[in-house]
């Protein structure tokens, strides 16, 4: 990778130099060059005003390469990132971060300068989103039939959803806001934490209970999450914004992926950064369904790190059952493939929601609740329970949990730590046998020497020992 390197002071000092000099040219036309030729142009047969045009036109391209100067001089310190230097001395940094850079600051420069000619529709909207906000559960669905009159407004729309919680995001969506939303994202005006939001609502098919905690709670359906990204697909400004936030040159995928109920929607979200196109950089092909389940994993990374670190346990056995019960423990397969509909719930009962497929009613899940193995998760009852492993958050911080008790009650047998095993905490949370509960599990320890090997025993274990390349790749996304 070729390295380039500048001193970026000297560019502040030349686009600072350049520019006072296109002022003070501006100023002399303006003053001087331009009134000279207004009175020429009275007397003369052939008119030459068209100078003046053209000048103005040449100094404010001026301005526009002086201000790229100094912002090659900001992208080169970016690119170096926090390092202690002297003012004045060489910054080396790999070309294409440089340019990368480069091209960040370009575009913020750019939404800026659109920000502020729209501020006032973008101000109106967030009033808007102020009231939904405040609101009382019966004013709800009028507040959001506002955002009507402004259907093609995109600022407004912006300013709405900008100032919306992600709660309150769901919300509008469910109850008509979805064309809103869509021109909110044409107007390339959209905060990282919106889409963020709504990636997250998409991704996870709604569970098929109403539970709602509040009666201002509201929730898509999937038909509902179907439409948004077909009407995103439909509005080609709003579409490229909407997959800006992925990767360059990340390109969607075409088609839904065969997958799990639970993580179904995943089918519809960009490839990879580990496999742009589908393809990883050195050759290897994963399958639809892998690519999808790896641009899942790659939008939940931040989270899977937060709660593997939070109970020191290795985030690929969270990963590795995630990924096994999307790809492997897919009861919706008697549905065609090609059927671009969400799956069912499995008609045999909603025993579990959410990734991972923790179970609502086990033992294991009241023991843990109730604090039997520690302070892992807080006590609920069964329809919150519900909401929160219906999320995608909330069901990577149970299985953690799940694993993470596992893992205590191994240090304190004395044997070999299972915590940075990804092979082994999923054989505990999947479970069965001695692995059963904590408690068991504990039995079984004592029972067993203290030089006891472990081995995989049931599918998920199988599955990650055989796919340790898929996990590390899940884990290495950007």
């Amino acid at each position: 990778m070729r390295v380039v390197s500048a001193i970026p002071e000297n560019l502040f000092k030349y686009s600072d130099a350049c520019t006072r000099g296109a002022e003070q040219f501006q100023s002399w036309v303006r003053t001087v060059l331009a009134p000279a030729m207004s009175a020429f142009d009275r007397n003369a047969a052939i008119p030459c005003s068209g100078l003046d045009a053209a000048v103005a036109k040449q100094i404010a391209a001026a301005f526009y390469t002086d201000r790229d100067v100094r912002t090659v001089g900001q992208a080169f310190l970016e690119a170096d990132g926090p390092t202690a230097r002297k003012p004045g001395t060489p910054v080396g940094a790999p070309e294409k971060a440089v340019e990368s850079a480069f091209q960040r600051l370009q575009r913020q420069y750019a939404l800026r300068a659109l920000q502020g000619a729209h501020q006032a529709q973008m101000n109106a909207g967030a009033n808007l989103a102020k009231r939904l906000m405040n609101a009382r559960p019966a004013e709800v669905n009028d507040i959001v039939k506002l955002l009507a009159p402004h259907a093609n407004d995109p600022y407004f729309n912006a300013g709405f959803y900008n100032n919306l919680d992600k709660r309150h995001i769901e919300t509008a969506m469910a109850l008509g806001g979805i064309p809103a939303l869509v021109q909110a994202y044409s107007s390339g005006l959209l905060d990282r934490k919106v889409h963020d939001s709504v990636a997250r609502i998409v991704s996870v098919p709604a569970p098929d209970f109403r539970g709602a905690v509040s009666l201002d709670d509201h929730y898509m359906s999937d038909a509902q999450k179907t439409e948004f990204l077909r009407s995103i697909g439909a509005n080609p400004m709003a579409a490229r914004n909407f997959l800006a936030w992925w990767p360059p040159d990340v390109a969607p995928p075409s088609g839904p992926a065969h997958l799990s109920y639970e993580l179904w929607f995943a089918g519809y979200l960009p490839y990879p950064s580990v496999a742009p196109h589908g393809v990883a950089p050195d050759g290897r092909r994963y399958s639809r369904e892998e690519l999808a389940v790896l641009s899942w994993i790659e939008l939940h990374k931040d989270i899977i790190l937060r709660e593997a670190r939070k109970w020191d346990i290795d985030p690929r056995g969270i990963i590795a059952a995630i990924s096994w019960e999307a790809l492997k423990n897919v009861h919706n397969r008697r549905r065609p493939i090609a059927v671009n509909i969400p799956p069912t719930v499995p008609k045999f009962g909603l025993h579990s929601v959410g990734p991972g497929k923790v179970h609502l009613l086990s033992s294991l899940i009241t023991d843990l609740e109730g604090g039997k193995y520690g302070n892992y998760v807080p006590a609920t009852g069964l329809d919150e329970r519900k909401q929160i492993l219906a999320s995608s958050e909330g069901s990577i911080k149970y299985i953690a949990a799940i694993m993470a008790a596992y893992s205590k009650v191994t240090d304190d047998s004395g044997h070999r730590p299972i915590r940075k095993d990804p092979v082994m905490l999923t054989q505990v949370f999947h479970g069965g046998g001695v692995q059963e509960n904590p408690g068991k599990w504990r039995e079984h320890l004592n029972s067993v020497p203290k030089d006891y090997q472990y081995a995989p025993g049931n599918d998920m274990a199988v599955w990650a020992r055989q796919n340790m390349r898929f996990l590390d790749d899940a884990l290495a996304a950007d």
